[in-house]
């Protein structure tokens, strides 16, 4: 997060125009109180936030139509009148539709994140593509030529958004991550695997301390953040159950 102007735009195609405050890409803490900025698709419209340490309450714009399972291109911009101070201007599809002020402090204590909010929580239903993140206020110009080149310069559309060297570039054109299955061994089989998500193999409980648990015995290390844990699809037991 930068102290001065910034600029964040990326591609969304949202499945519907109903669910309320889904983030497809945030860097803001809720730790301590709102630092950073984010984006929620918020039902029918497009949101951008800023805030500060010193109030869980974000300073925020609306504005644009979201349209389900469509391609659009979402900006936002904030520019420092004085700090913390500034002015919040968003853009969908090319065309300024909000302005607002509000108050921003830079993001110190959590990630950046697509697809989800620091929590992690308001998880994205959709898709999204071409983050693109700048240290400088882009232009109203500049942003309607990154819209239209989706369709005037399709081949050149990378090369024109680097034109204006944003410091974090993604287009998102990796094969996913394959998850490591955490395989089931109860009578539920496979329907109940889980995926190892940020952790890594340690050695487990075995040999002659743990007598019956064989030496190549592993266990699965948390590195206590957010993003490391194990998570399987709900049992369906209603109970008893004995975990």
């Amino acid at each position: 997060n930068p102290n001065g102007p910034f600029t964040i735009e990326f591609w969304a195609k949202p499945s519907n125009n109903t669910a309320s405050l889904l983030s497809p890409v945030s860097s803001m803490s809720f730790t301590t109180g709102r630092l950073g900025y984010l984006f929620y698709q918020n039902a029918a419209s497009w949101q951008f936030r800023v805030g500060v340490a010193s109030t869980t309450t974000a300073s925020l714009i609306n504005g644009g139509s979201v349209v389900p399972n469509q391609w659009q291109h979402v900006v936002g911009v904030f520019t420092p009148t004085t700090l913390p101070a500034g002015t919040m201007t968003l853009y969908v599809d090319g065309v300024l539709v909000a302005a607002g002020v509000g108050n921003f402090e830079p993001n110190t204590d959590a990630a950046f994140f697509v697809g989800s909010t620091a929590s992690p929580n308001r998880t994205f239903d959709g898709a999204v593509d071409e983050v693109a993140f700048y240290s400088a206020a882009l232009n109203a110009g500049q942003i309607a030529a990154h819209f239209a080149a989706r369709t005037a310069n399709p081949a050149g559309y990378a090369a024109q958004i680097l034109q204006d060297a944003p410091v974090g570039y993604w287009r998102l054109n990796e094969p996913a991550k394959a998850f490591p299955v955490a395989a089931n061994a109860g009578t539920l089989g496979s329907a109940a695997d889980g995926d190892y998500v940020g952790t890594t193999n340690t050695e487990g409980p075995s040999g002659s301390l743990y007598p019956g648990l064989e030496g190549s015995n592993k266990a699965a290390a948390f590195d206590g953040t957010a993003s490391s844990y194990v998570q399987a699809d709900s049992l369906g037991v209603a109970g008893p159950l004995t975990m």
